[in-house]
């Protein structure tokens, strides 16, 4: 084709204007390229922290249950959920965990605490669920032998019929208790342990066998 096929009705040809159109993609580049600097310099300033809130934000926010939240581990573990984005519903019965182990997360809006003992079932609304009830030292797990036992297999069954009737994942924490006096370390989860059934420890190692 000639240019006089693309002439305008004002007689101009397009071609003359093709150096405009060349700068102007330059310009596109450049900019294109000054917005990417900025989006590298941010994820680089600001880390991990900054590419957990776009990686919650893509995979959605969750409404967490975690059952024994109070306690040592329980409490860090809210609190590690808060902090990368979920919501977090807290279920402890106080038995050995202290409340002033999540003091500092009752103001926020994403967090509840409700007293309430796993042995009896619960009925809440939540997306995943982590149960970390049972005390795991000896000294608090043999003062009540039969709330120990009743806490693991009572409070698994009902946390597990939470789990099955909403259709969502569970997770089930123990101690190495659960593999008694091992004769394998370290232990792998194929490994069935070495278990006394009748001795002082025996509430909590079978209760989570």
């Amino acid at each position: 084709m000639t240019c006089l096929e693309f002439t305008s009705s004002e007689g101009n040809c397009p071609c003359t204007q093709l150096p405009f159109i060349a700068e102007y993609g330059k310009v596109q580049l450049s900019l294109l390229g000054f917005f990417s600097g900025i989006i590298a310099a941010l994820l680089g300033h600001f880390g991990t922290s900054l590419r957990l809130d776009w990686m919650q934000h893509w995979k959605g926010k969750k409404r967490i249950l975690v059952a024994g939240g109070v306690g040592f581990l329980g409490s860090h573990l809210c609190e590690r959920l808060l902090n990368i984005g979920h919501e977090v519903l807290c279920v402890d019965n106080f038995f050995t965990g202290s409340k002033e182990n999540t003091a500092h997360l009752l103001n926020r809006a994403d967090f509840d605490l409700i007293r309430h003992d796993v042995t009896f079932p619960l009925s809440v609304e939540v997306d995943e669920i982590y149960n970390l009830a049972c005390p795991a030292s000896p000294i608090h797990y043999q003062h009540d032998p039969v709330r120990t036992i009743k806490t693991n297999i009572y409070g698994a069954i009902n946390l597990l019929d939470l789990a099955k009737r909403l259709r969502i994942k569970i997770f089930q924490a123990s101690t190495s208790e659960v593999y008694g006096d091992p004769d394998v370390h370290p232990q792998k989860e194929d490994y069935w342990g070495h278990v006394n059934p009748l001795g002082v420890r025996a509430c909590y190692d079978e209760g989570k066998r």
